[in-house]
């Protein structure tokens, strides 16, 4: 398996405290995993990668594809009905981390690494 990221990042996008704590938190998980990993582009994070006129769930789909795990920032509304596209990364990530258990012969092994907020 090639993969291009050590992780993706996968959190509700809201403005104010939130995008400043995911900013954050992606660069210290950067500034750590630079120490064993070396590669420019470490972590993808969609609000810094996505441009207009990608397809938002080509992008997504293969940038999953692409790397070895997935970091949730789950909070109360991770999982919106009105806003399904946290669902569906995650949905997507369970069925390749189900793919790899299988390739790898480790029925153990968790790819989805939960970060959960709550409160203010």
């Amino acid at each position: 398996m090639n993969f291009e990221y050590a992780c993706f990042i996968s959190y509700r996008h809201l403005r104010g405290d939130m995008k400043s704590f995911v900013e954050k938190f992606h660069d210290r998980l950067l500034e750590k995993l630079s120490f064993i990993v070396q590669n420019d582009e470490l972590i993808f994070l969609d609000g810094s990668r996505m441009k207009v006129g990608d397809v938002i769930d080509e992008e997504i789909a293969d940038a999953l594809s692409k790397s070895c795990c997935m970091v949730v920032i789950y909070t109360k509304n991770y999982l919106s009905e009105d806003h399904p596209y946290c669902a569906r990364e995650l949905a997507t990530m369970l069925n390749l981390e189900s793919k790899r258990r299988k390739a790898l012969g480790k029925p153990n092994l968790s790819l989805i690494i939960p970060v959960v907020l709550s409160g203010k």
